[in-house]
């Protein structure tokens, strides 16, 4: 079998899991739990009625928040169910990127089933986060850009903007870091990267990709097992 069929039989496994581990968390464990949907849609509400967010109401999210919150105002089920099928999809396409950053690594068949099948449980990991907060959005677009970078997409993947708050931001310390939550510093940021030079896009993008092939998740694991073994010893 070719790598690349492997990969995607995974990504399939992976999606299947997915939707059963939805499944189960939506029938029989998410119960009475927080939820911050209804706040997402009174925003979409107020939205649709012709106000502007961050003028006419308080709104405490980044503007790349919008569409998810947005998009279950006009789908025909009910907003929370909507809003649960759209963060199914996101977790969806989030395999579907982390199968293609995988393949372009040349991540080995362990490798790519364990990392696709734990995507696959998250629904069961994060609980009420994963279809009653819009965290999945985010996290696709991380993934989704951190493939386009190994894959050399330069279309896609020029400069690559990471929140302050991402993890992601301390081990790819070529991207820009934004503050979502400052207006100013935002544009800035998003200013410098609209004047960045070609040959600069190119070579901070050279070093992510090596970083992304070099440090994977059984490396970081095994930096995090060393660092304890360390500290047991030294207790």
């Amino acid at each position: 079998m070719s790598r690349g069929r492997g990969t995607w039989i995974a990504a399939a496994a992976g999606s299947v899991l997915l939707g059963i581990s939805f499944y189960a968390l939506i029938a029989w464990l998410e119960h009475g739990q927080l939820s911050d949907v209804g706040g997402y849609q009174q925003h979409a509400t107020a939205i649709r009625a012709g106000q502007v967010p961050y003028r006419d109401f308080p709104f405490e999210y980044p503007p790349a928040a919008l569409p998810p919150m947005l998009l279950p105002a006009y789908m025909s089920w009910s907003y929370a169910t909507s809003f649960a099928v759209l963060m199914g999809v996101c977790g969806a396409a989030c395999i579907a990127a982390a199968a293609s950053a995988l393949r372009a690594v040349g991540a080995g068949a362990d490798r790519t089933w364990a990392v696709l099948l734990a995507i696959g449980v998250a629904p069961l990991v994060l609980g009420s986060l994963f279809d009653t907060r819009f965290d999945l959005w985010p996290t696709l677009l991380a993934v989704a850009a951190l493939a386009a970078m190994v894959r050399e997409r330069a279309v896609l993947s020029g400069v690559l903007l990471l929140s302050a708050f991402a993890g992601a931001a301390r081990e790819l310390t070529d991207a820009l870091s934004i503050n979502p939550y400052d207006i100013d510093d935002a544009a800035s940021v998003i200013a410098r990267a609209l004047t960045m030079n070609d040959e600069e896009q190119a070579e901070r993008m050279r070093r992510m990709r090596s970083v992304v092939a070099e440090f994977s998740a059984w490396r970081w694991a095994a930096h995090i097992l060393s660092d304890a073994a360390r500290l047991r010893r030294e207790r």
